[in-house]
């Protein structure tokens, strides 16, 4: 970077990835990997210019700096890594093995000034590459939009972490009323970010991004501490409080569940635990396994987003409630379709002994029909919009 920029002269960065070494590794054994990872940098090593650097970037991944190269240097510099590696059978003491890699360039300073810019856009090109097939090369290209949404990203996920920080994680509560008794018998507790000016963020506006971060353990057990600080206080209040995927393995937070209520077991059973029914099915035993600890500790587990077309979840996991898809209620009074689906999936919830909650309930035509389809709780706008976890004693 530094020559370039005292040269005006454009060089290049190429990230290789090797592959398929995790085939390799799983096949024959680490070392023989060890040795195709070792020929396949031999193999570039020896098409380099003068001048030019290889050097081992990751496990499977090589990084070149490659001096006065322009995009179509690169290119034909590419094509000739390529050849080099796949024209032979690499021997090794397993077997003749075939190498296949992908590649990603930048030209510096144009499309990168810095080291760490330089990287990331390799490596993202060398993700497009990868994509594509293999022994396939992608120059990098800027994409504003995708430029946007990155610091978009990155924004948000420093607001969380300082939010979390500065304990500006509230609470909004919104009330499920039973059909029996047209109470609010449970509220749902719904994760809100104070901004630094005081206005509150939706978790609609950073969770879906959280979750991707891998920074959704963090905010549930934030979101755990302040739902056992508000049972702890009002005996008489029921929660239901949403958790990641993440957290369905994360043996911490149910380590955390059982320090804070050690000396409180009423709260466990005031507690609803909410998780969605498609983490529940891609990773069957593993929710299962934490289904049963939390119906061991007392409390209750709800599937949210009920309805994505699976029902045999039942025999796996012993849950209390099922909460229907709001996108089969908010159209529910005028689409017979929809009508249809509910009322089943109600029948058939009702005859594994499981409370039903339908989202999203907007007026007082969809209200009725599903107190005549038998729902257990309502929960939407009609009944209440979420408010202050501070409020909740006056809204009581």
């Amino acid at each position: 970077l530094a020559r370039a920029d005292r040269e005006y002269s454009a060089n290049a960065f190429l990230m290789i990835s090797v592959n398929n070494l995790a085939v390799i590794n799983e096949t024959f054994g680490i070392e023989i990997g060890d040795k195709v990872i070792a020929e396949v940098g031999r193999r570039i090593r020896a098409k380099l210019r003068a001048g030019d650097i290889i050097g081992r970037y990751s496990s499977n991944k090589f990084g070149l700096i490659l001096v006065g190269c322009g995009k179509g240097a690169l290119r034909a510099a590419a094509e000739r890594f390529i050849k080099a590696v796949t024209e032979e059978t690499i021997a090794t003491p397993a077997a003749q093995l075939a190498a296949t890699i992908s590649l990603g360039g930048v030209i510096v300073p144009d499309q990168a000034k810095s080291v760490q810019e330089t990287i990331n856009c390799a490596l993202r090109a060398l993700d497009v590459a990868k994509s594509k097939r293999f022994d396939c090369f992608v120059a990098y290209e800027a994409s504003p939009i995708a430029d946007m949404a990155r610091l978009r990203n990155k924004s948000i996920a420093e607001s969380v972490i300082a939010a979390l920080d500065d304990n500006r994680m509230r609470l909004v509560l919104q009330p499920m009323v039973s059909t029996k008794t047209d109470q609010a018998e449970i509220y749902e507790a719904l994760l809100r970010m104070e901004r630094p000016d005081g206005s509150l963020a939706s978790a609609g506006e950073f969770v879906p991004i959280v979750e991707q971060l891998g920074l959704s353990r963090l905010i549930d057990r934030r979101t755990l501490e302040l739902t056992v600080e508000l049972l702890k206080r009002h005996r008489e209040l029921v929660l239901s409080v949403n958790v990641s995927a993440l957290t369905c393995s994360d043996r911490e937070w149910l380590t955390t569940l059982q320090r804070l209520t050690k000396d409180r077991p009423d709260v466990l059973k005031r507690m609803i635990v909410e998780i969605t029914e498609t983490v529940a099915l891609e990773e069957l035993d593993q929710s299962a396994n934490f289904v049963d600890t939390l119906n061991e500790l007392g409390c209750r587990v709800a599937i949210d987003d009920f309805g994505a077309g699976y029902t045999s979840f039942k025999k796996r996991l012993n849950v209390d409630m099922v909460k229907i898809d709001g996108a089969f209620i908010k159209n529910l009074a005028d689409d017979t379709s929809d009508q249809i689906f509910v009322k089943t999936m109600i029948e058939l919830a009702n005859q594994f002994g499981m409370e039903t909650v339908a989202e999203w309930v907007g007026d007082e035509r969809t209200a009725q029909f599903l107190r005549n389809a038998g729902i257990t709780y309502m929960q939407g706008f009609y009944f209440g919009r979420p408010f202050d976890s501070a409020d909740y004693s006056n809204a009581a």
